[in-house]
C-alpha cells in the first residue's frame, strides 16, 4: 500500500541521515557531540576515536559545504513528508556547530536564522523549510522533459514508449480529474504546489524591507465561458456566439501546468524563504529584529563568509 511504502522510504532515508550524523563527530565540538548522543538512534554507532579538526573556519566551512548539503538531494527525489523530519535533524547539528563556535550564545530567533539562505542572514542554509520547493521544481523538470520528448516524437513520426506514453495521458487527464481520483503522490504534489503559492501570494517581500510598488499578480486567471455582466456586454453588442476564457496561470506552480511553468528551485524557494523570514521576523523582538535585518541587508552574506574566522564575531 501506499502507506507502507512511506514508512519504507522513511527507514531508508532515517539511515542515511544516522550514517550523516556520524560524520559530525568529525568537528570535535562537545555540544556537537552531546546532542549526536541524543540524537542517534543506536549512540553505540558514534565512533568517538576518529579524527578531529580544530581550527573554528574549517568547522564551519565543512559544516556549511560539506555536511549541511549531503541529503539535499532527497528533497528533490521524494514527497516532503517523507524527509522533513530527517532533515530537520541534520539543521539541528548544522545549527549546533555555530552556537558551539559563537559561545553557545544564540537564542531560538538566532537559531532559526541560521538556516536561512546567505542572501538572508543564515550560515548553514537548510533544506526542510523549502522541501516542497525542491520537489515540485524536480516534478517541472520530470514534467517538462515528458511534453518534449511526446512533441519531438509526433513531429517525427515515432512511436513514444509505452511507460512514457501512459504517463502522458496520465498529466493530460489530471486537468479534469477530481482530486479523489490522485494517487497518494499525486496529492502530496498538488499539496506542495499550493504551499508555494499561497507564500507567493501572502508575502510578496521581506518585512524588513519596503514592499514593492506594484507586486506582482500571483493568482489564476479565470478560464471557461464568460458569464454574468460581461456575457451581457457582449450580446448587447449583437455577439451571439459563446466565448472562451483561455486564461493564463500566473502562479509559480500550477499543479495542472508544472511542465509549462518549469520553475528552477531557488526560484520556488524564495517565496517559501520570504515566508519562513516573515514569520520568524513577526515573532521577534526590536533586537532581533535589528539582527534579522541586517542580515538580510544587501552583501552581508560576504561577512558572514568570515564567520568564525575572526577572534570575536557577532551573528
Amino acid at each position: 500500500s501506499g502507506d507502507a511504502d512511506r514508512e519504507w522510504l522513511r527507514a531508508r532515508v532515517g539511515e542515511q541521515t544516522q550514517e550523516v550524523m556520524c560524520l559530525y563527530a568529525h568537528l570535535g565540538l562537545e555540544s556537537v557531540d552531546a546532542l549526536l548522543l541524543e540524537s542517534l538512534d543506536d549512540p553505540s554507532k558514534l565512533d568517538r576515536d576518529v579524527p578531529k579538526l580544530h581550527e573554528a573556519q574549517i568547522q564551519s566551512l565543512i559544516t556549511s559545504y560539506c555536511l549541511g548539503p549531503k541529503l539535499a538531494h532527497l528533497g528533490r527525489m521524494l514527497p516532503p513528508d517523507v524527509v522533513r523530519d530527517h532533515l530537520q535533524k541534520l539543521e539541528c547539528l548544522q545549527v549546533q556547530v555555530f552556537d558551539d563556535l559563537s559561545g553557545c550564545k544564540m537564542d531560538d530567533c538566532l537559531r532559526k536564522r541560521a538556516i536561512l539562505p546567505r542572501r538572508f542572514g543564515g550560515v548553514a542554509p537548510g533544506i526542510s523549510p523549502v522541501a516542497d520547493a525542491a520537489y515540485v521544481a524536480s516534478a517541472m523538470h520530470f514534467e517538462a522533459f515528458i511534453a518534449e520528448h511526446s512533441s519531438r516524437s509526433n513531429s517525427s513520426g515515432q512511436t513514444l514508449p509505452l511507460s512514457i506514453k501512459l504517463i502522458k495521458e496520465r498529466l493530460d487527464q489530471r486537468a479534469q480529474m477530481p482530486m479523489g481520483d490522485y494517487t497518494s503522490l499525486e496529492v502530496t504534489l498538488s499539496r506542495a504546489t499550493e504551499v508555494i503559492n499561497k507564500a507567493a501570494k501572502d508575502h510578496t517581500g521581506l518585512l524588513s524591507r519596503k514592499e514593492p510598488a506594484i507586486p506582482t499578480s500571483h493568482d489564476a486567471c479565470p478560464v471557461g465561458g464568460v458569464t454574468g455582466l460581461a456575457a451581457s456586454a457582449l450580446a448587447a453588442v449583437g455577439c451571439d456566439t459563446p466565448v472562451e476564457l483561455n486564461g493564463y496561470d500566473s502562479r509559480p506552480a500550477p499543479f495542472h501546468e508544472l511542465g509549462r511553468a518549469r520553475g528552477k528551485q531557488r526560484d520556488l524557494a524564495n517565496f517559501l524563504w520570504v515566508a519562513y523570514f516573515n514569520e520568524l521576523f513577526q515573532a521577534a523582538d526590536n533586537r532581533n529584529r535589528m539582527l534579522l535585518a541586517e542580515g538580510a541587508t544587501a552583501g552581508s552574506g560576504l561577512f558572514l563568509q568570515g564567520i568564525p574566522s575572526v577572534s570575536h564575531f557577532r551573528f
